[in-house]
């Protein structure tokens, strides 16, 4: 939906749009579940009601002004008026409204100013309704469908499935903030390719990346003997499934998410396990991995500098503390002539497979690039100090090989993973606002998880400024 002309109807607007991202998701994804008469009835007036306060603007530039007779003085004693409606701020219009009340108290006779008077408002009432009823219309999808059929015949095309095995069943992963997740179940074929994963591009995404990319790299640590789902096949154009997309294996296991009441030494057994995959992603060579060699140092201030520009070029709004943050982040990057190595970038627990106490996958790595070692220890430290003894972590990830610790080097990456994540959210709330993908999930990481974030970055700021 294009931007309206002024800064307040802008903010109206997007105001607008999240409410109704929320109205969709209270039809689709929870009216279903409800079972009370209830629960049906209040939802029937939330969805409602969230429609009326999501008008947004009824101009009245094209309704006549009324030819209001001379009133006495007194006649108007009514306090100002700064809306036109409960919903509407018009300020014009409601003083025009107010003054036709007063001219119709002081001359009841005049018939005809009356009925302009009732026109008039009538008028607004019927603009109103029409803005109410496009913002309830029936909407396009935001995201194509995925169809069984035509992943099928897809897939069909593929020698490892041209032996008649078809799409038994798809079904969504709640959740993705970055990339959208199915699962498909195959009719028939070997065990490895019954069960697959598919991931696919957003219609616009916070990392403003695509999960093609990831497939040459995950095919390459596979290669090297880390547990990564290895791509089955890719689909860049977007033609089968609206976007494009990469099939992997499904593999075993399931993530952490929330609070974890798992037996401290299985925490500490799975806190291990990833420790000495980090080790051995750190210890791979980058020309290996068919990357390039450049010193760490370098690795890191291009980062720094990339994300800047995203932030730069995505913003909708200044903020003084990730100016402060990029300012004093390109200022201290940690020297580092040795050569860079990969890092995954987002090393925690909701991006694992743990299947009977042990690590059978690392996810997501979507922001892997060349870097410091350091910054995967400080990210995985922020989810696993809190549930398991950090020392021994430290412990396991060297015992495997990586390279030792330096605290003062993480000080660093404290203040820049939240800097980046403020960033993507930053992003996200971008392609709300600009209509590229307005769902709740974007609003959710521009309107609540980029506060998250840009508190953390103050709170890291004041330590090292």
């Amino acid at each position: 939906m294009p931007l309206a002309a002024t800064p307040s109807s802008r903010v109206a607007q997007a105001q607008a749009d999240v409410l109704h991202a929320l109205q969709r998701d209270l039809r689709e994804v929870i009216a279903p579940e409800l079972s009370s008469d209830a629960a049906r009835s209040t939802l029937m007036m939330v969805d409602e009601m969230l429609g009326w306060i999501g008008v947004t603007q009824a101009s009245g530039d094209d309704l006549a002004q009324l030819p209001i007779p001379p009133l006495e003085q007194g006649a108007l004693s009514s306090p100002p008026y700064d809306a036109g409606s409960e919903l509407i701020g018009d300020e014009a219009f409601a003083q025009m409204m107010a003054q036709a009340a007063a001219a119709i108290s002081a001359a009841p006779d005049d018939r005809a100013f009356a009925r302009a008077a009732i026109q008039a408002e009538a008028a607004r009432l019927a603009r109103e309704d029409a803005l109410f009823a496009t913002s309830q219309a029936e909407r396009a999808p935001l995201d194509t469908p995925l169809s069984p059929e035509r992943l099928s015949a897809w897939l069909g095309n593929l020698a490892d499935f041209q032996g008649g095995s078809r799409v038994a069943a798809v079904s969504r992963v709640v959740g993705g903030f970055s990339k959208d997740t199915w699962l498909v179940d195959m009719t028939d074929g070997p065990d490895a390719l019954r069960k697959l994963v598919l991931r696919r591009d957003l219609p616009f995404g916070p990392g403003e990346n695509s999960v093609v990319d990831e497939a040459p790299l995950l095919a390459a640590l596979s290669a090297q003997g880390l547990p990564v789902p290895r791509p089955i096949a890719v689909e860049r154009t977007g033609a089968v499934a609206g976007t494009p997309f990469i099939l992997v294996p499904r593999l075993p296991g399931k993530a952490v998410f929330g609070d974890w009441d798992a037996e401290p030494t299985l925490r500490a057994a799975i806190a291990a396990d990833v420790a000495q995959t980090m080790a051995h992603c750190h210890r791979i060579d980058a020309q290996t991995l068919g990357l390039p060699t450049i010193a760490q140092q370098d690795a890191v201030a291009a980062m720094v500098s990339l994300w800047r520009g995203k932030w730069e070029r995505r913003r909708l709004y200044p903020s003084a503390i990730l100016e402060a943050a990029f300012a004093w982040l390109a200022a201290n990057v940690p020297p580092g002539p040795q050569p860079a190595c990969l890092v995954h970038g987002d090393v925690s627990f909701r991006n694992t497979l743990i299947e009977q106490g042990r690590l059978t996958a690392l996810l997501d790595w979507e922001f892997a690039h060349l870097g410091d070692p350091v910054e995967d220890l400080s990210y995985f430290e922020l989810v696993a100090a809190p549930v398991t003894d950090w020392p021994a972590v430290l412990q396991a990830y060297e015992a495997a090989g990586g390279p030792p610790y330096d605290p003062a080097r993480a000080r660093f990456y404290a203040v820049w993973r939240s800097t980046r994540n403020a960033v993507t959210t930053a992003t996200a709330w971008h392609g709300f606002v600009r209509g590229l993908y307005p769902v709740s999930k974007a609003a959710y990481q521009g309107l609540s998880l980029y506060r998250f974030f840009l508190r953390d970055v103050a709170a890291k700021l004041e330590e090292v400024l």
